[in-house]
């Protein structure tokens, strides 16, 4: 079978080699050639990364007809313009989180994508850990009962030092939320698909904790995370920040289920927190990104349980996206080689269903975000509407 042509678009950002990497894995696809805001700057990626073609610009990797699908690693402010474009150009189209910088954004890039005949993607990633394939398998069976609150996380401490700087920081760049937007959209996609229920209500709180930053403290730190800013143009005036270091919110799911989660990038010690608690009317489930390779089980009145994995343990879903031994870690970057299973399974028609978060899934998160902003803003509960997705 031929191999599917990728192009990647951003390839000078963290994720892109986790893409790359994980896309390499599945033995399916070529990592056709490498797209960044200059040229040279993607020359040096594609050397380093062997990839075969450099291109100084997303608008000629869309261009080249061998280019397939292409994958969008690019900071937030950008996502709106490439995935619409490449939908556009009939190409099929993996991108990042979020979807765009807002609903409106997001709603029109959801409805060009069912217009389109091209797969449409987002890269929410965390639905295809073993554990959490499992925690939906129990869910699904009926194993938990009636859900009746959630909880959870997702916290990290990668901007706790007030000499770091990052164009998350700024929304113009980054949105009008960064936690909410740029971790928050993972735990509320993630939740949704594991209870298989939808979020309708929302309340809302934010907060600035260091509204002016200073690289000056050490700025050879702040750059070696990529900050995407001119570090020494913010030494001696300072870098303002206007998007949130934390959120939280009150949830009320279509079930009348009830539910709190919090985020924050200044976190001290926390590395990814991403975690769930789901409380049903039999049985309460909880999952850790900190330890993914662990679902535990709550029992009233009996013991709890630590399910591993097990192979012999895991159900057949569990199962299935298992890539290594009974024991053997799975992390990040599997969860990627799983999403992207799934996604070029359905590209080549080895797959029959779309079991991927769609376009269509990237807006309801962004939709979420945005009721959570509003509902900060207004003081008040508000509805999350569906607008048709």
């Amino acid at each position: 079978m031929e191999r599917v042509k990728v192009g990647i678009i951003g390839a000078t950002g963290g994720i892109a080699p986790v893409h790359i990497e994980s896309l390499r894995r599945l033995g399916v696809v070529e990592i056709y050639g490498v797209a960044s805001s200059s040229l040279e700057r993607a020359q040096n990626i594609a050397r380093r990364l062997g990839v075969p073609r450099a291109y100084g610009g997303y608008e000629e990797l869309l261009q080249d007809p061998d280019v397939v699908a292409v994958h969008n690693c690019t900071p937030n402010h950008l996502h709106f313009a490439i995935n619409k474009k490449a939908l556009e150009s009939g190409k099929h189209i993996i991108s990042e989180k979020p979807l765009a910088r807002d609903a409106s954004e997001t709603l029109e890039l959801a409805r060009l994508a069912d217009s389109t005949q091209t797969t449409a993607a987002v890269c929410f990633n965390y639905r295809y850990y073993p554990l959490v394939q499992e925690a939906k398998a129990l869910i699904d069976a009926g194993e938990v009962g009636e859900i009746r609150f959630v909880s959870g996380t997702y916290l990290g401490d990668w901007f706790f030092r007030g000499d770091v700087v990052n164009w998350r920081m700024r929304a113009e760049s980054g949105g009008s939320s960064r936690v909410l937007a740029d971790i928050g959209t993972h735990w509320f996609d993630l939740v949704e698909y594991v209870t298989g229920l939808r979020i309708t209500r929302v309340m809302g709180d934010r907060q600035t904790f260091l509204s002016e930053r200073r690289p000056e403290v050490n700025p050879g730190y702040a750059g070696s995370i990529g900050t995407g800013v001119d570090v020494q143009a913010h030494v001696s005036s300072g870098f303002k920040v206007d998007t949130d270091d934390y959120a939280s919110v009150l949830l009320i799911f279509e079930n009348g289920a009830r539910g709190s989660a919090m985020f924050s990038d200044v976190a001290a010690g926390r590395k990814g927190k991403l975690c769930f608690e789901i409380y049903g009317s039999k049985k309460s489930l909880a999952w850790d990104q900190e330890n993914p390779n662990v679902l535990w089980v709550g029992r009233h009145n009996k013991p709890n349980a630590m399910i591993m994995k097990d192979l012999g343990v895991l159900s057949d879903r569990g199962r299935r996206f298992a890539r290594f031994a009974s024991g053997e870690s799975e992390g990040f970057s599997d969860a990627f080689t799983n999403l992207f299973d799934e996604i070029y399974g359905h590209i080549a028609g080895t797959k029959d269903s779309r079991n991927f978060p769609t376009f269509a899934d990237g807006h309801r998160a962004t939709l979420i975000s945005d009721c959570i902003v509003e509902s900060c803003r207004e003081g008040k509960w508000v509805e999350v509407k569906s607008q048709g997705h």
